[in-house]
């Protein structure tokens, strides 16, 4: 008997099932990679929180110390002979890891645990001490011994009469900040700096890029890009704010996520921030395998739509009566609607699928595999609906 092609209407609702199934892949892949977006954000704050505790912790430690020297101090009789403050201060030096700790008189001269002598009275620590203000600097040389980057803790000493008898200080390595910000993420590729709310860098990760590793402000790093002028601003915005956020900018070819945890500091004018920055290849790693498997997807599908359309045992052209021409064409929507449906509530499945496999991956990368094992089990939903298409319009030939 002679062989025909499938009818009209049959090529008409099977493109229209092909439709579908194309846009519905579509969707999930948008929506893997908004999921993905999501994700790293998600790890962003989790990252940039965790900083921000270790270091809130380190301030907090090193401040309780202080407080508990200055109060040892104000009750010594010898409360105001520097020599003897600072030998009752050597022993805490190692111990908190300081490169020094000093009082500083009210004339502004200060004897150190390592020896030095000199008058500090011009540094703001000191005038703010002098105040009655504890606080921290930003990032400054050291004027004492081997010239490096310190931080100063600083807090104002009173007497048993409540009146400022000086200030006591303790220099800290703004290396041990470095180190603490480098706690690897994703795979080595984020890094984090501290910065405080006017965007003056403090520290970063030594796997920070050079441009950043150099610059005094954050400013100074985004504006060699010229399109960083509107998320300069989101950034500046931000830290006035004294509120937990992300953001984005743009670095070269790269355009870079980074979340900014806020720190509960001593004064609102010493607010720090923990920034954890990545690129957005990290997006594109993630999500790439189980995208490559949605698209393999569509190809399949599209591959065996065409074999079905064009290679299998094609339908009679010429029907008997109208009732069964009636019920070919509503088998043939039957087959359409099998694979259109069975693709939607399988991107609707894959979509989910990839989310959790996601955030499995973000824990432990080694879980990548036995993810994607679920992520192809959503996609069977399609095959299953696919399967059961080739079997109706097996009863219709």
């Amino acid at each position: 008997m002679k062989k025909s092609k499938l009818p009209k209407q049959a090529l008409i609702i099977l493109s229209i099932a092909l439709v579908l199934v194309i846009s519905t892949v579509m969707w999930s892949s948008a929506q893997i990679t908004q999921d993905t977006e999501e994700e790293v954000q998600s790890t962003l704050r989790d990252v940039a929180t965790q900083n921000a505790l270790i270091v809130q912790q380190e301030l907090r430690e090193n401040f309780n110390l202080l407080y508990s020297l200055a109060d040892a101090i104000s009750v010594s009789p010898d409360a105001v002979n520097a020599k003897s403050i600072a030998a009752q201060l050597g022993s805490f030096v190692s111990t908190y890891e300081f490169k020094r700790i000093g009082f500083v008189s009210p004339d502004g001269q200060v004897i150190s645990t390592d020896g030095y002598v000199q008058d500090l009275s011009s540094r703001d620590f000191f005038k703010d001490g002098m105040q009655g203000l504890p606080g921290i600097t930003n990032t400054l040389q050291d004027r004492l011994g081997t010239p490096e980057p310190i931080n100063v803790f600083s807090i104002p000493v009173y007497d048993q009469s409540d009146s400022i008898i000086g200030v006591l200080f303790a220099t800290y390595r703004n290396q041990h900040f470095e180190e603490i910000l480098g706690v690897q993420s994703f795979n080595n590729q984020g890094f984090s700096c501290l910065v405080n709310q006017d965007g003056d860098l403090i520290a970063t990760s030594s796997n920070a890029p050079a441009s950043l590793q150099e610059a005094d402000r954050m400013s100074d790093y985004l504006t060699q890009d010229a399109r960083n002028d509107q998320p300069l601003q989101d950034l500046h915005t931000l830290l006035q704010s004294s509120s937990s956020n992300g953001g984005y900018f743009y670095g070269g070819s790269q355009k870079y996520y980074y979340y900014a945890a806020a720190m509960d500091n001593l004064r609102s004018d010493r607010q720090w921030f923990a920034l954890t920055i990545v690129p957005d290849q990290v997006l594109s790693s993630r999500s790439a395998p189980i995208l490559f498997q949605v698209r393999l997807l569509i190809l399949l599908i599209i591959v065996i739509a065409g074999v079905m359309m064009f290679v299998t045992d094609p339908v009679q052209a010429a029907q008997a009566g109208s009732d069964a021409g009636m019920a070919t064409g509503l088998g043939y929507l039957a087959a359409a609607l099998s694979t259109g449906l069975s693709c939607v509530g399988g991107g609707i499945a894959v979509a989910s699928a990839a989310s959790a496999a996601l955030g499995a991956i973000s824990e432990d990368p080694s879980a990548l595999g036995k993810s994607l094992i679920f992520v192809g089990l959503a996609e069977g939903v399609c095959l299953y609906g696919l399967i059961i298409s080739f079997m109706i319009i097996g009863k219709l030939g």
